[in-house]
């Protein structure tokens, strides 16, 4: 863990939904100089406090579709699990081991549920043993909200949302490039990214602009390392009853209140709500569940969690897309 007193820590929830604000407008909301506000940031990137900062991409505007699957293994041994971990890396977008009901989870965007059935019959035909268990979850609408505990904030906090599809949007090869480089270099400007790519400067800026205008991209945001923040990373999911869009509501104002809670989902398939918890410790986590409990008794039918423990691929641009341009640069791994 590495300490960050109060300037670093506002620094980090400025960034959280607009990555790309320039260090003067960022020393204006921090009121810190421009030169302690670039001082402090190549500081956080130093350190490995800000791994990156990356484009937050809205899939369904491209036609894809987000599955979660999570999978409990049976007689797995340390080197078949590698081996199913490196051939889910070609597969699929992201790659978490956790600990609790299930061992892995797993992250695909996917045209439709045609598309991901045939992957969990090659997987299942190859890998059928040693699964003994999995559950697939389709998300709906995702909310990113600010880490109000970098400031201690419970007040409502910005958030963006992912989701709601207004119509589906068709990229060409140059906006995928762009797409590749901003997912792993969020704040890079827009001269250095039109070197990158051979293009003038203004064309890149329009096609940027554009992707926003049509939410495909929805935002940009730092990937903060957790363990250097001293926090531990847990999922958890409820099963919800007596459901109606005002008692949901309710779940989701909650959300956007509480400091600890980085990201809240609907989805269908297994369970109809999930909530993304950033905490010190496992009393925090308890305490946060056992507040939901009582103050949704009424619409909270059960409930489970668990810990991200490894990460291992990251990758937010669906493979279909990829292949249908022919480009591919490697996606980010984690070791």
């Amino acid at each position: 863990m590495i300490k960050l007193d109060r300037k670093d820590r506002r620094i980090l929830y400025e960034l959280e939904l607009n990555a790309r604000i320039t260090e003067s407008r960022l020393a204006k909301k921090t009121k810190l100089s421009r030169e302690v506000v670039r001082y402090r940031l190549e500081k956080l990137e130093k350190l490995g406090v800000i791994r990156y900062y990356m484009a937050l991409i809205n899939t369904l505007n491209l036609g894809f579709l987000m599955f979660r699957t999570y999978y409990k293994f049976t007689n797995l041994t340390p080197a078949k699990e590698k081996e199913i971990i490196h051939y889910m890396q070609k597969k699929v977008n992201w790659i978490t081991k956790v600990e609790g009901i299930w061992n892995l989870t797993t992250m695909s965007f996917s045209s439709s549920i045609f598309e991901y059935e045939k992957f969990l019959a090659d997987l299942k035909a190859k890998y059928g043993e040693y699964i003994q268990e999995y559950w697939v979850s389709t998300m709906t609408r995702l909310w990113h909200y600010k880490r109000g505990y970098l400031l201690d904030n419970k007040k409502g906090r910005s958030s963006l949302m992912m989701g709601e599809r207004k119509k589906k949007t068709k990229l060409d090869k140059l906006d995928i490039n762009i797409l590749e480089i901003l997912l792993n270099n969020g704040r890079i400007k827009y001269i250095e990214l039109a070197k990158k790519l051979k293009q003038h400067p203004k064309l890149i800026r329009d096609r940027v602009n554009k992707m926003i205008c049509d939410e495909v991209i929805i935002g940009f945001t730092p990937f903060l390392d957790m363990n250097k923040l001293g926090m531990n990373y847990f999922k958890v999911h409820f099963k919800l009853k007596n459901y109606s869009p005002k008692k949901f509501n309710s779940l989701l104002k909650y959300a956007e209140h509480h400091p600890n809670i980085a990201y809240a989902v609907e989805a269908v398939g297994g369970a109809d709500y999930e909530i993304e918890v950033q905490v010190k410790n496992n009393k925090e986590l308890y305490e946060l569940i056992e507040d939901i409990k009582v103050k949704f008794s009424e619409i909270i039918l059960d409930y489970y969690f668990m810990e991200y423990t490894e990460e291992y691929t990251l990758d937010y641009l669906p493979r279909e897309l990829l292949t249908a341009v022919n480009t591919r640069n490697p996606p980010t791994k984690f070791s």
